[in-house]
């Protein structure tokens, strides 16, 4: 796909200004693709949560959870504040349907969704085994610390913003849109 769509650029880029363009528009694409849809993750160890999203990751010790929700994706809930998981987005009807009828042996998709489980709860969904794997970890912490309260003084959630994502999405096209002022 790359060699092709080089093939292209090459073809159709007259100069080497056009190439040029063409190539970093090229890259950042791909950028934006792999920041978006194939970096962010949800990594759970003993103690915390470790949210990678395309813009922000965030470190939320399990002792400040406060709730794990599923309404439009799966948002893990502190006193200080709602971070949403980009990796495990709420799905949409078909799939939500799909993976209600495959969990529950319902005669029909409709009767499962209408179980009284939220959309983003059923098993087979990104948004559902995401939050099944951070409720079993939370529950398992708090059986292991004797805590059912959060600690939310003693451990604020670690906060960053992925930096470098942020620059290369905002260096590139102002490169692009430099190159392309310059008179051929």
């Amino acid at each position: 796909m790359i060699v092709a769509l080089s093939i292209a650029i090459a073809t159709f880029a007259r100069d080497w200004t056009g190439i040029t363009i063409a190539t970093l528009g090229c890259v950042w694409l791909l950028f934006v693709v792999y920041a978006g849809l194939w970096r962010p993750r949800l990594d759970i160890d003993d103690h915390s949560v470790t949210i990678v999203n395309p813009l922000r990751t965030v470190g939320i010790p399990l002792s400040s959870l406060i709730h794990v929700d599923t309404k439009f994706s799966l948002t893990l809930i502190t006193e200080f504040g709602r971070f949403p998981v980009a990796c495990a987005p709420q799905p949409g009807a078909f799939a939500a349907r799909k993976a209600a009828k495959r969990s529950t042996e319902e005669a029909s998709s409709r009767a499962a969704l209408d179980s009284g489980r939220r959309v983003g709860d059923i098993p087979g969904t990104e948004s559902g085994d995401a939050a099944a794997l951070v409720r079993d970890r939370w529950e398992r912490y708090r059986d292991t610390h004797g805590d059912s309260a959060p600690d939310t003084d003693a451990f604020p959630p670690s906060r960053r913003r992925n930096v470098g994502t942020l620059v290369v999405m905002g260096v590139l096209p102002a490169i692009i849109v430099a190159l392309s002022l310059i008179p051929g």
